[in-house]
């Protein structure tokens, strides 16, 4: 995803139209979210709570771990008893 901007391709304004075709796709639903769970805070307690129900290895979807910001931070949790699960850290601005 970031190899246009890393390597400062000339296709570099592509990758803007799309992750605009994206947001709009998100926008109007057609793709939607593979959250199921979120968990406020980024503590201990919480990490070791989330990191034990997806080894159960019954959890579907993902499950975020984030702190209320303006800018939100969020992280997915995982395990390799979890195949379908991806690890991700995600700092984004929301519009």
């Amino acid at each position: 995803m970031f190899t246009r901007s890393l390597f400062n391709t000339s296709t570099q304004s592509r990758q803007h139209d799309l992750l605009n075709r994206v947001a709009t796709l998100i926008d109007n639903g057609t793709i939607r979210s593979t959250m199921t769970q979120r968990v406020e805070g980024i503590r201990a307690d919480n990490l070791k709570a989330v990191h034990t129900q997806v080894e159960s290895g019954v959890t579907r979807g993902k499950i975020v771990i984030g702190e209320l910001r303006h800018t939100p931070r969020s992280f997915c949790c995982t395990s390799s008893l979890a195949p379908s699960s991806t690890i991700c850290r995600a700092d984004r601005t929301f519009r």
